[in-house]
C-alpha cells in the first residue's frame, strides 16, 4: 500500500525513517502486538505468517525490497494479525503512525490513492479463496507459489521456504497430492525442490499455470 503515494511524500517519509537491521529468523512483529506503526523493506526478505500451536510458522507471503506491511493495523487501529520473520539478513524502514497519519491529513488526496490499494488487495483475496475450492491442484499450487513469492518471482530469485505439508494444509490437499504436483513442476523445469525450500526457475510460466 506504502507504494501507491506520491514518490515525494514517500521519500520524505523514508528519509525521517529509521533503518533496522534483522538477522536471519529474527522476529520483527509478532501477532497481538499493539500497531503504532508500519514496516518498508529496504533489503532483504521477509516471511509473512503466523505461528501455530505446535510452533510451527504457516507462512503467508514472502515479501522483498520496496514491499510494506503493517499499514492496514495502522488504518484500522487495531493489533497485528500476523508474524514476521526476516528470512536471511534483512534491513527495514520503520514509519511510525503519526508522521504518516499526519501526512495524510494533510494530502487527502492520498488517501484515495490507499483506498483503491485496499480494495484490490480485497479483490486478491477473494480471487484466491473462489479459486481454492474450483481448480486443479496444479492451479490451486501454483497460484499459491505465486502469492508466496511476491515481487522477488519476477527476477526468477524467489525461495519459498516451506514444507509440502504446510502447503497441503493451506489449499486444502494432502501431503502426497502436492508432493506429486511438485515432481511435475521440476519436470517441467519451473520450480527445484529442495529440503522445506522450493525454488521458482520460471516464474512466468508458474503464473501461467496460476492462471488455469
Amino acid at each position: 500500500m506504502f507504494g501507491v503515494i506520491d514518490a515525494d511524500l514517500r521519500e520524505r517519509l523514508l528519509r525521517d525513517a529509521p533503518l533496522r537491521q534483522f538477522t536471519d529468523g529474527q522476529i520483527i512483529q509478532q501477532r497481538g502486538d499493539k500497531s503504532t506503526g508500519f514496516w518498508v523493506i529496504d533489503s532483504g526478505r521477509v516471511t509473512i505468517g503466523q505461528y501455530r500451536a505446535s510452533g510451527d510458522l504457516r507462512a503467508l507471503a514472502l515479501l522483498g525490497p520496496g514491499d510494506s506491511y503493517g499499514e492496514l493495523s495502522v488504518f484500522a487501529r487495531n493489533t497485528r494479525a500476523v508474524d514476521a520473520i526476516a528470512d536471511g539478513p534483512a534491513a527495514l524502514h520503520w514509519i511510525a503512525s503519526a508522521p504518516f497519519e499526519a501526512l495524510l491529513d494533510a494530502r487527502p488526496d492520498q488517501l484515495r490513492k490507499l483506498l483503491g490499494a485496499v480494495c484490490e488487495e480485497l479483490q486478491e483475496v477473494l480471487g484466491t479463496l473462489a479459486g481454492t475450492g474450483s481448480t486443479d491442484s496444479a492451479t490451486r499450487l501454483a497460484g499459491l507459489l505465486s502469492n508466496l513469492a511476491g515481487g522477488d518471482a519476477d527476477n526468477n530469485t524467489a525461495r519459498v521456504t516451506m514444507g509440502q505439508q504446510e502447503l497441503g494444509e493451506l489449499l486444502g490437499l494432502t501431503r502426497a497430492t502436492v508432493s506429486k504436483v511438485l515432481r511435475q513442476f521440476e519436470r517441467d523445469g519451473i520450480v527445484k525442490r529442495g529440503y522445506r525450500e522450493i525454488t521458482i526457475l520460471n516464474s512466468a510460466t508458474l503464473r501461467t499455470v496460476a492462471d488455469g
